[in-house]
């Protein structure tokens, strides 16, 4: 009896072995409706061109940029990869390591396209003014050495201004000239300098001419209260350039010795609420200072 009991007890020890190895295979599940698959989760699989649901490739993820947009990649030379994002208008890096910086900020608002360029940096196009910017390693662009001329020529600008003013306000006022609509001149919205405005400027010319003197030209550019601030601050300079324009293209007056500005609607001679009144307002005042 004991020598029964003892292989049966060895086939039960067997047995359970096996039961947990049967238990790790695979398993096959059938669905007939789209509702029956949505049920489950889907991760990582793809469909092959038969439409077979088949494993998809691993993923890792390398980095985790907060732009909602990503147009473009490009691997740069040394191995890292460039982005080209959306909403921002930036240039991505993305090093080997999985770190993420900003090589190129640009001031458009799309990176659509990224290309090596010869000798070294990238190409990239940009939307929706679709320029084109060469960036170099550092993340420097020609359009940055450009803004930092540009923003040296503006001090510049400013600092001769300045010492234009400090000379005009030590000068006294010996003639002025008023061009506005209501005597026939700058019309409503329009900054083109009438033939009456011309007439009325070589006669002033031909006065100083008369009795010359070192002068200096204030020319102020004012409208009437129609339309935004914006507007007629636009509107008032254009005037105020257009004569400023004629005085050096038809008399050869310098234009170191001229300065154009606008007022816009802010010193009104007349009230606003009135037809006539406004056309009062769109004015280009000549002031000749000596």
């Amino acid at each position: 009896m004991t020598r029964v009991v003892r292989p049966l007890l060895g086939l039960v020890f067997v047995c359970a072995l096996t039961l947990p190895l049967h238990g790790a295979g695979a398993r096959f599940w059938e669905v007939a409706t789209l509702a029956d698959f949505l049920k489950g989760d889907v991760n990582n699989l793809s469909i092959d061109l038969h439409g077979r649901l088949v494993l998809g490739p691993a993923l890792t993820e390398v980095a985790a940029p907060t732009a909602p947009v990503l147009w473009t990649g490009l691997v740069a030379d040394d191995g890292s990869l460039l982005v080209g994002s959306g909403n921002d208008g930036q240039v991505l890096r993305v090093a080997r390591d999985g770190a993420l910086s900003t090589l190129f900020d640009s001031a458009e608002l799309e990176v659509h396209a990224l290309a090596r360029a010869p000798g070294g940096g990238v190409y990239v196009g940009t939307s929706p003014d679709g320029r084109i910017y060469k960036v170099d390693a550092a993340g420097k662009s020609a359009q940055d050495a450009r803004q930092a001329a540009n923003v040296a020529d503006e001090k510049a600008v400013s600092a001769a201004k300045k010492a234009d003013a400090v000379e005009a306000a030590t000068r006294r006022l010996v003639y002025e000239v008023v061009l506005s609509e209501d005597q026939g001149n700058f019309k409503f919205g329009k900054a083109e300098l009438p033939e009456e405005a011309k007439a009325r400027i070589d006669e002033m010319v031909n006065q100083l001419k008369a009795d010359p003197k070192a002068i200096y030209i204030e020319i102020e550019g004012h409208t009437d209260s129609v339309g935004t601030n914006h507007m007629n601050d636009t509107l008032g300079l254009e005037r105020a350039e257009a004569v400023k324009r004629y005085l050096y293209e038809a008399h050869q007056v310098p234009l170191h010795k001229m300065n154009a500005i606008s007022f816009g609607e802010e010193k009104p001679v007349a009230p606003n609420n009135t037809k006539q009144g406004r056309a009062q307002n769109r004015r280009v005042v000549i002031k000749v200072l000596a």
